[in-house]
């Protein structure tokens, strides 16, 4: 523990390994797919799916969705979600979900909505690409019903492409979901992340940035979570108020994993505070 949160930035990077050559690749289409007309939604090619398997991952209206069969691939650790509130849903009514952000990056026009199952050995999918400005998605609940995924299986993040600085990054911006305006959640500010193998630890360094994109006083440096146990595909709910206040964030998120080897992950959150 101590090693670790005394260890430079470059000794937390652990090389990549095929695993997280597959992921990258993953993540890298799915940048080629977003730009261009965003509402132009494709479909991940690099998901392998049961094509006569009605609940299939395809494309199915403005959206892409569906169970896809698993790789052999494990990334150590992953984030599947990022919701500013997240109330709880019926899918079973029929009503869709009703997802919302605030178009705080500019110019940007898109965003990439991605939603993933929580539960374990169920691989499923949602990808859609809508227009930043809109504010809001109205998501159709019939294809969660059928699988029976309910709250506790979903994680969803908001994804869009700023110039920090000198360097065009990859931000996650905090969403809002529920199912009607009534049934509003309260607001947290959670991450969720996925790791793919078993951990030891999890050490997460929280900075806001400056104006000029440079990186401000850690909130938080390299403080342990504690939790004890990290079993592999099982999610890691980390609630952080703090970045849902206005502001853009980089998490650093350090793992200890099972055996020997470290990872990291670099989050950078855009937040309107609203």
């Amino acid at each position: 523990m101590n090693a670790l949160r005394h260890a430079s930035p470059g000794e937390l990077r652990v090389a990549l390994r095929a695993p997280d050559i597959f992921f990258a690749a993953a993540a890298l289409f799915g940048l080629l797919v977003w730009v261009g007309d965003v509402h132009a939604t494709e479909c991940d090619a690099l998901l392998t799916v049961v094509d006569d398997n009605p609940y299939a991952y395809r494309q199915r209206g403005d959206r892409c969705e569906g169970i896809y069969v698993r790789g052999v691939a494990a990334s150590p650790l992953r984030l599947r979600s990022l919701t500013r509130s997240f109330a709880d849903f019926n899918a079973g009514t029929g009503k869709p979900l009703q997802i919302h952000w605030s178009p705080v990056i500019q110019p940007d026009p898109a965003l990439r909505l991605r939603a993933e199952s929580l539960r374990r050995r169920l691989y499923y999918r949602m990808d859609t690409v809508q227009a930043l400005g809109q504010g809001q998605y109205r998501w159709p609940s019939d294809l969660l019903a059928s699988l029976g995924i309910a709250r506790r299986d979903l994680g969803l993040v908001g994804i869009a492409r700023q110039r920090i600085g000198d360097v065009v990054r990859t931000l996650y911006v905090p969403i809002d979901i529920s199912q009607g305006a009534a049934n509003k959640g309260e607001v947290r500010c959670e991450l969720v992340l996925w790791p793919g193998v078993e951990l030891t630890e999890v050490f997460v360094t929280v900075r806001r940035l400056l104006e000029d994109g440079a990186a401000g006083v850690a909130i938080e440096d390299r403080v342990p979570l504690g939790y004890g146990y990290y079993p592999a595909e099982r999610p890691i709910r980390i609630p952080r108020p703090e970045i849902c206040e206005a502001g853009v964030y980089h998490l650093e998120i350090g793992a200890m994993l099972r055996g020997a080897g470290t990872s990291t992950l670099d989050i950078w959150v855009a937040s309107s505070g609203e």
